[in-house]
């Protein structure tokens, strides 16, 4: 960690996408080192486009929007979204893919609900007395 300003010429976009190659590479060299071989796979149609929208859509995709928030929000409170990560995935699951939600579960999220209104609730107060006025 440093306390200057870093010089970097490489936007995040472009940072972020060097990133993934670089630790694409990585894993390939990992796996051929472990003894794994691409030829016993039989990539079908169907799982080359899924994995076409998983660096798409949630890799890029996500990566884009997590910046912007970013920029628009500041580092703090968009760490503070990480923390809605889980309850979407479960709700997503239980919404999409008839997954069971355990009572813990729920209030666990209810836990991470009540304890960002807490975090955030100058910033609410204020939205929600312009909402007023």
């Amino acid at each position: 960690m440093t306390t200057r300003e870093d010089d970097a010429t490489l936007g995040p976009l472009a940072l972020q996408a060097w990133m993934a190659a670089v630790g694409a590479l990585l894993l390939h060299v990992a796996a051929a080192a472990l003894g794994q071989s691409p030829a016993g796979l039989a990539p079908s149609a169907t799982g080359v486009a899924w994995l076409l929208y998983l660096a798409v859509v949630p890799g890029a995709g996500g990566f884009l929007l997590y910046f912007r928030l970013l920029d628009r929000l500041g580092p703090i409170r968009a760490g503070l979204l990480e923390y809605a990560i889980p309850p979407f995935a479960a709700l997503f699951g239980f919404l999409v893919l008839g997954e069971t939600l355990a009572g813990r579960t729920v209030q666990g999220f209810a836990c991470v609900l009540v304890a960002f209104v807490l975090v955030q609730r100058g910033p609410i107060r204020a939205a929600l007395r312009r909402r007023i006025d």
